[in-house]
């Protein structure tokens, strides 16, 4: 297992698309972070406060940016033959999935938590760190951007998930690219015709509004993971299913 870890992240210290689109991610949070603040987004408008504000303004674009990862590390290598090779001798299907979903769930935490960051910076040379008067902060923003911050990945993993199945299932890397812009553009129009669907990146907008308000330790809070959360187990579930059983020769 050790081993397979290790072969597989050289794979992604090399891999010439996740650098690409890893500095995509950077390049637009930094030229969203630099741009001057809505006057109506508060949390937006110094550096200390904007990391409550990133899903709002560039994390949209930055989970868009996350689906390639996934074809990078799965279907590249199924249409390459490097999966097959791999496999090929004595590898567990199972145990291969695994150090792969692991790579892609890591790579992408990493890429948001990154650019996260980035745009706190950003908004920070942009703005400053602290306002003068009127200052948003109240005692509780350390743990509300903890809390925030942590939904926000336990969400963003559902997508993670989702773009894992598409990976699975394609031939084609170029689709599973696209399928970062279906997840998030595609998720309000299903919105309106399922009726109880509450997408995950609504659901990013409503936990803004409740870090805002003071209102993360809350049930309602809490609420906004749990159907997220079941769609990212089943959508994994159904990757490994796909996975075991389709043809890799």
């Amino acid at each position: 297992m050790g081993r397979l870890f290790k072969n597989e992240l050289l794979k992604i210290c090399h891999n010439k698309i996740i650098w690409l689109f890893w500095g995509i991610s950077a390049a637009f949070v930094a030229l969203l972070g630099m741009l001057n603040s809505e006057k109506d987004l508060a949390m937006n408008l110094y550096g200390y406060t904007s990391s409550l504000a990133y899903m709002r303004i560039a994390g949209t674009f930055v989970v868009m940016f996350l689906a390639p990862i996934a074809g990078a590390v799965f279907t590249t290598e199924l249409q390459s033959g490097t999966m097959h090779n791999t496999l090929s001798c004595g590898v567990s299907r199972r145990r291969y999935f695994a150090v792969k979903a692991v790579c892609v769930y890591v790579t992408d935490l990493l890429i948001f938590l990154f650019c996260l960051g980035e745009f706190v910076c950003c908004r920070t040379i942009a703005a400053g760190w602290r306002p003068g008067t009127g200052s948003y902060a109240y005692p509780e923003l350390g743990l509300a951007k903890l809390v925030y911050t942590g939904g926000t990945c336990l969400l963003l993993c559902s997508y993670i998930a989702f773009f894992i199945l598409i990976a699975v299932s394609v031939k084609r890397p170029a689709v599973v690219y696209l399928s970062g812009a279906v997840a998030t553009m595609g998720e309000f129009a299903v919105m309106n015709y399922v009726r109880g669907y509450q997408g995950v990146m609504p659901a990013f907008i409503d936990m803004y509004e409740m870090a805002v308000d003071r209102k993360v330790l809350t049930p309602a809070f809490a609420g906004l993971l749990v159907q997220g959360t079941v769609m990212g187990i089943a959508f994994l579930v159904g990757a490994v299913l796909v996975f075991l059983r389709r043809d890799i020769d």
